[in-house]
């Protein structure tokens, strides 16, 4: 038999995707999660073997995260919105705590910037998939408060509420939620702090590398168009000399 072709740099195309989220099944998003994981390896190995140059690292770190907004994009069309959100969450982490600080040893502080905002394009897409929820929670939380208050006061001495177990379990997601809007403004405000304090330094070739660095704020970003931003990223860091790095297909 024929050997299998290696994974492709970037991973399937939005409209690949989206054909097979059409076709059902859970297959490619298992596929990516493990691509995903793998790449996170990689990079960490290069890193602490300390002989790899910061833009090789990065781009392990930059593919891995794409390959989560790429699953995400699947589960999301499947309606595992849990999944995708855990995705979503953990390609925002990989590009935060390892992709940009990979960008910023290796002095490329305008790309660490981009990969900031891709962090927050992601906690954005994951607190969307909750959205609803989260709002519904509110409601539940004010109608449950409201209804104890009187309750708490009505014996005399310092009021006392206490919450049941299933408030109690509503406000922990809320809790969730709230935590993804704050990750998502911190990337956000980092990235553009760091293109204000570039800004007199961007050079002509630079700011046609970064063509969305200063496009749409990461809340308005649809899945489609937080892959793009992603898939921007990583061409980014292949043009500056990170080399991609082919995965054989399981």
């Amino acid at each position: 038999a024929a050997p299998a072709a290696p994974a492709a740099p970037r991973g399937p195309s939005a409209a690949q995707l989206a054909a097979e989220a059409t076709a059902g099944g859970s297959g490619g998003a298992v596929q990516l999660r493990t691509e995903a994981r793998t790449l996170k390896s990689l990079g960490d190995e290069k890193a602490a073997g300390g002989e790899a140059s910061p833009l090789d690292v990065a781009w392990c770190y930059v593919a891995g995260s794409l390959r989560c907004a790429q699953a995400a994009f699947l589960l999301e069309r499947q309606q595992a919105a849990a999944d995708a959100q855990a995705m979503l969450l953990w390609g925002s982490e990989l590009l935060r705590r390892s992709a940009a600080g990979s960008l910023e040893r290796a002095d490329e502080y305008l790309v660490a910037a981009l990969a900031y905002k891709c962090a927050s394009a992601c906690a954005m897409r994951a607190f969307r998939l909750k959205q609803r929820d989260c709002a519904r929670t509110i409601r539940l939380a004010r109608e449950e408060i409201a209804a104890l208050a009187p309750a708490a006061q009505g014996g005399g001495g310092a009021p006392e509420m206490s919450l049941s177990v299933s408030s109690a379990g509503r406000l922990e997601g809320l809790l969730n939620q709230l935590q993804l809007v704050c990750t998502m403004v911190e990337d956000h405000d980092k990235a553009q702090s760091m293109r204000r304090a570039l800004v007199s330094e961007v050079s002509d070739e630079q700011r046609a590398l970064l063509p969305r660095l200063d496009g749409a704020s990461p809340v308005a970003l649809s899945a489609q168009e937080t892959l793009e931003l992603l898939q921007a990223l990583q061409k980014a860091v292949e043009s500056l000399g990170g080399k991609a790095t082919e995965l054989k297909a399981t």
